[in-house]
């Protein structure tokens, strides 16, 4: 009997020995694609017109508008929860809204976060994203909108920093019967922020007014590429004039040209680590201070901005 059972043993334990190596194989073809997937790389620039979800690209005729800058941390709040519906009532009521540290699709099945929040809104929606993983886009900024968009572009921050990626959405919205062109951006607080933010400066400063810059610039007042835009002709800061004092030190900014603030503020929250900074803002006419840009060249060619 043991004897016949060993010759039973011996082809089986062959036959394993045998596809061992394939196995083997196969476990490290799968942890090599697993390691790619799970490795962050730039997404490429675009151009596209209107948003997801917009329902018309007719004219606005508000001639006030209320805006609003929110880094929402993938939604994850100071008490460590996650939670989608409690960052979408910091922004209700607002008619524009700039969003950083927006999660794309996760391989997990979570949803595009700014999808979600324009449904919860009500609002169009844009995702701007800078990164791409486990196959998705990943990670990235995003616009909300009750406004029309007529066209937008996605266009990527100069960056030295391996596996951290910045970007700026421009998009032109109708309101009053205008263009109004809007920048949202998330500025590495690293040694790549400067470039970054002259960049920023440099378009925002040239585009016809009016104009709207939003977003997290990870730096504050006393920064001296902040300092030069805050004091550049025609440049108003909306919630540092309505707060003064209690605005300092802020990291999140809302800058307008050729619109006139009739409020502004930072609402905080435990639904995220920063505070919504928004501000109501009534167009200037055409003509007035402010609406002219600056000389130099303006948006690239077929871009935005034109």
């Amino acid at each position: 009997m043991a004897e016949s059972a060993q010759r039973v043993r011996g082809p089986a334990r062959r036959r394993y020995v045998r596809w061992l190596p394939a196995a083997a194989a196969v476990l490290l073809v799968l942890a090599a694609g697993v390691g790619l997937a799970s490795l962050r790389s730039p997404v490429g620039e675009a151009d596209g017109t209107g948003a997801v979800g917009q329902v018309a690209a007719g004219e606005d005729l508000r001639t006030t508008i209320r805006v609003g800058t929110y880094n929402i941390h993938r939604c994850r709040g100071t008490d460590g929860r996650r939670d989608l519906a409690r960052t979408a009532r910091q922004i209700d009521g607002l008619d524009l809204v700039g969003l950083n540290e927006v999660a794309g699709a996760g391989p997990a099945g979570g949803g595009d976060q700014a999808a979600l929040l324009g449904a919860a809104t009500r609002m169009a929606h844009l995702f701007a994203p800078t990164e791409r993983r486990w196959m998705r886009c990943y990670f990235g900024n995003g616009l909300l909108t009750a406004l029309p968009v007529e066209r937008w572009q996605r266009r990527r921050l100069p960056g030295t920093l391996h596996r951290r990626f910045r970007n700026y959405l421009l998009a032109i919205v109708r309101a009053g019967g205008r263009r109004v062109h809007v920048i949202i951006t998330h500025v590495d607080r690293g040694p790549d922020r400067h470039d970054q933010l002259r960049t920023v400066a440099d378009l925002f400063l040239r585009l016809p007014a009016p104009a709207i810059l939003l977003g997290d610039l990870n730096t504050d007042e006393a920064d001296p590429v902040l300092a030069a835009i805050l004091t550049a002709e025609g440049v108003g800061d909306p919630v540092g004039e309505v707060l003064g004092g209690k605005a300092r030190g802020r990291v999140d900014y809302l800058l307008v040209r050729g619109l006139e603030t009739v409020d502004a503020g930072l609402r905080w929250s435990e639904a995220s680590d920063h505070p919504v900074a928004w501000a109501e803002l009534r167009l200037r006419p055409s003509g007035a201070a402010g609406t002219r840009p600056r000389s130099g060249p303006g948006v690239e060619r077929g871009g935005a901005g034109e």
